[in-house]
């Protein structure tokens, strides 16, 4: 993990002309001119993450993002969309810490787990984070218990059969429990100010937003004949971070123009994470293994005489393939995502090939002794040999925040690029945000300081650089 807060921390900068390819090719030659350096590296372009807030500014501009820490908690990075003026959702004591410890004031902070402990609502309250979400009566006898001043957000479930992964089952309250839950927490004279709902993850139907805003509406008008101020609206997360987002985004206008107009006092935000980081990271790994040649003759094969072929066939691990390459990245390390069926991008080489060079029928497998730890289990792949890279784009979400410790691997190191436009807008922030973690280092296990917050540098001014931003 990269160690964002060394004295000696540099990012790397790039200008208009520059690309991707070039800046990854000059960092592995960088690499092997060291002796025995090939450990895997992470590239994350904080322009690429820029772009994607004046998209978001575009399509959404009633909606304050509250970015999803979960997605990459990395410093750099939350650093940056606090200077643009993002809130963050946070759902734990830990990742309140991570962002309050970089100076941002708590009153951008949603604690957006519904089922939480009673320390760490106890610590929220400490910290003044008051914003949160709840499901059941259970969660509001607890919040009334340690924060009874809290303001409370009600989850509705969402269904969406579309989606990779579907949130409605684990968390929300369904619509003919509403009422009854509404009573209890004003029987419990608890603050209710508003609605937050998720549509899942992966979604491929961008409809979804618009019948969740339909819901949500009936909602907030229980809500209100109910007494309660209902004042703000979370539509959370499930936004695609490529080609798709403006159909999401065009159906969440449709949707919050219809039940949620400006005149009608709402705050809207929402938790995006996935849309500002997957394109801004890419994984470079090295090769450190290959075996080849295998195909797999069943009446030649040895195995027990009781076994049947079809367990055989029961592998994570293609039979049959030209070339098995092995790198120093993994299932465990930053492809845990695969294990939720979420598509990962096809390696690419990087390296000058011929037009006309030969491609393979590869696996790409993983580090660990684990027979699980397969990465891509079939792509068509150049001969490669030990010692060269393989990349893997759109690794910025949900990637080495699942990492573990398995076989004792460690995690990709990053490299961050910064466009050399906006460098200078984003330095003193970064050197602020130095030392407050520096104040606050002896302190790390005590409540932050809630009372000196970062100063926001000026966001036209950021926006205005990235306007002239090339794709890198």
């Amino acid at each position: 993990m990269a160690q964002f807060i060394e004295k000696d921390f540099q990012p790397y900068m790039y200008t208009n002309g520059d690309n991707k390819r070039k800046f990854i090719m000059e960092r592995t030659q960088e690499l092997c001119g060291r002796k025995f350096v090939d450990d895997a590296f992470m590239v994350v372009d904080i322009g690429d993450v820029l772009k994607k807030h004046k998209e978001w500014l575009s399509e959404l501009p009633r909606i304050t993002p509250f970015y999803a820490v979960k997605c990459m908690p990395y410093d750099p990075l939350l650093s940056v969309l606090a200077s643009l003026g993002c809130g963050f959702d946070c759902a734990s004591l830990g990742e309140i810490n991570r962002v309050l410890r970089l100076g941002v004031s708590p009153s951008r902070i949603v604690l957006s787990h519904t089922q939480k402990q009673r320390s760490h609502l106890s610590y929220a309250s400490k910290c003044n984070v008051d914003l949160m979400t709840f499901d059941d009566t259970t969660e509001l006898l607890k919040i009334k218990e340690v924060c009874p001043e809290a303001r409370l957000l009600l989850r509705l479930s969402v269904f969406d059969k579309t989606a990779h992964i579907i949130f409605g089952h684990k968390f929300g309250c369904l619509h003919n429990n509403v009422h009854t839950l509404l009573e209890f927490a004003k029987k419990h004279r608890l603050n209710v100010t508003g609605i937050h709902f998720h549509i899942g993850s992966g979604s491929q139907d961008p409809d979804i937003f618009e019948r969740a805003l339909k819901c949500a509406r009936d909602v907030f008008d229980i809500g209100m004949r109910l007494g309660f101020s209902m004042t703000i609206l979370d539509i959370g997360g499930g936004f695609p971070a490529r080609h798709t987002f403006k159909l999401f985004a065009g159906s969440v206008r449709k949707g919050i123009d219809s039940y949620f107009p400006p005149d009608s006092g709402v705050t809207i935000i929402a938790e995006p994470g996935r849309f500002y980081v997957q394109s801004a990271a890419t994984l470079v790994a090295n090769i450190i293994g290959i075996k080849s040649g295998r195909r797999l003759d069943t009446n030649t094969e040895t195995y027990n005489d009781s076994t049947e072929m079809s367990d055989i066939l029961k592998t994570d691990v293609p039979l049959n393939y030209d070339y098995m390459y092995f790198v120093n990245d993994g299932l465990f390390t930053s492809f845990l995502a695969n294990v939720f069926e979420f598509p990962i991008t096809l390696p690419k080489t990087y390296k000058e090939v011929n037009v006309d060079e030969m491609e393979y029928e590869s696996v790409v497998v993983g580090q660990t002794v684990a027979e699980q730890d397969v990465i891509v289990k079939d792509c068509m792949l150049p001969q490669l040999k030990v010692g060269d890279w393989i990349v893997f784009e759109d690794m910025g979400a949900y990637t080495t925040c699942l990492s573990t410790e398995f076989n004792g691997f460690d995690r990709p190191f990053f490299f961050y690029a910064v466009p050399e436009n906006v460098w200078s807008y984003i330095h003193p922030l970064l050197v602020q945000c130095r030392e407050q973690m520096t104040d606050t280092k002896a302190a790390s296990n005590q409540t932050p300081n809630t009372g000196k917050h970062i100063v926001d540098i000026s966001t036209t001014e950021i926006l205005q650089s990235v306007y002239s931003l090339q794709a890198f």
